[in-house]
């Protein structure tokens, strides 16, 4: 229907007359596939859907109308649109199949694999086995390479242990940011920045921290990108938090009675840091959130879900479960593993399951 709207007025010539907010309001709701096909129209029409603006703006009314596309990463890049599973009111329907479609994506020509290491307003990070890191827009398959320090110089300190990454959007300074973590085998990790206006990530700062369990992405809440740590000192494990706009750093503790944190991950709810401890024996996933006073001078965890599983879905193993996205009227999804996602509202007694298939075993 929007559509034919558009097209109506191509035809009838009546766009060059329009405001530019009034053409943004239309583009911005429509269809992704729409979107890209109408930045051929013109060069004002290619420059606004390039505009970060619109991209961020495109993206959220996109997801509050519950049209969110899963991407994968394995040997290649996988994607699926979940709208037809949030559209569908029959809430009896306990189990829903997706499939799966490979996609084109930067670097594939070289073979080295592509994980999505971060997402932030409709744009992903992407970074393969070689540490080719990129920017990349799936909807224009428009991407920008990030020229990475070499990991030679680090030979000194040890073998690298892992990567962790953030990826984030400056307000205050109107760019893009990726963050990468190196853990390293000695007294210390490093921690760089790339700023996507200077293309190029600043000289790296070390930080007494080790990054053994967690996501390799970063969370971001109110500025803040979130990683679970452990101190070298050995004193304990903690959530690190990078603030954006200064680049520095808080610790924030872990809730007390969570101790196993290979079965724990981090994320967003409903604005606040949260944490889900999956916990295997009685089939079930505890949903922290950490609420901050209003001075914002303490913060305190609680546990405002409990979610019990499907026997269909439960599992002894190590993986813990990570909530990926919390609408508005509630519902939250969550990635139980590699190929099951858990859609959850707290009037369900179980979350429904959406299995994931045609995804090569890793």
């Amino acid at each position: 229907m929007r559509n034919h709207f558009v097209l109506n007025l191509l035809n009838k010539g009546a766009t060059s007359k329009l405001p530019e907010n009034v053409i943004i309001n239309i583009l911005v709701r429509l269809p992704a596939k729409s979107t890209l096909r109408f930045r051929c129209v013109c060069k004002q029409w290619l420059k606004l859907t390039s505009d970060h603006d619109f991209i961020k703006l495109h993206f959220e009314i996109a997801t509050e109308n519950g049209n969110l596309r899963l991407m994968v990463g394995r040997e290649n890049m996988y994607s699926t649109n979940l709208g037809s599973i949030f559209h569908n009111v029959n809430r009896s329907k306990k189990i829903f199949h997706k499939e799966v479609l490979e996609i084109d994506y930067p670097f594939k020509a070289r073979r080295w694999g592509m994980s999505v290491v971060g997402s932030c307003n409709g744009l992903l990070c992407v970074a393969n086995l070689a540490q080719q890191i990129c920017i990349w827009n799936p909807l224009t398959n428009m991407y920008k390479v990030v020229s990475s320090l070499s990991l030679d110089v680090l030979g000194c300190h040890g073998n690298i242990l892992g990567f962790k990454y953030g990826f984030c959007y400056d307000s205050h300074a109107e760019e893009y940011k990726v963050v990468r973590i190196i853990d390293l085998e000695y007294d210390f990790s490093v921690i760089e920045v790339y700023v996507e206006g200077s293309n190029t990530f600043e000289a790296y700062t070390r930080i007494p921290f080790s990054f053994t369990f967690g996501d390799v992405f970063g969370v971001l809440v109110n500025g803040n990108l979130h990683w679970i740590g452990n101190h070298r000192s050995g004193s304990g494990s903690l959530i690190l938090a990078f603030r954006i706009r200064d680049e520095s750093f808080a610790e924030l503790p872990l809730p007390e009675n969570v101790k196993d944190l290979s079965r724990v991950s981090i994320g967003v709810l409903g604005g606040d840091l949260c944490l889900t401890d999956y916990r295997p024996h009685t089939f079930s996933i505890d949903v922290w959130v950490l609420k901050v006073s209003v001075r914002g001078e303490t913060s305190s965890w609680s546990v405002s879900l409990t979610i019990h599983l499907p026997f269909t879905t439960a599992s002894l193993s190590l993986v813990g479960v990570k909530l990926l996205h919390s609408f508005k009227n509630g519902e939250i999804l969550l990635r139980r593993d590699a190929n099951t996602l858990l859609l959850y509202h707290p009037t369900d007694v179980e979350p429904r399951i959406v299995k994931i298939r045609g995804i090569p075993d890793a």
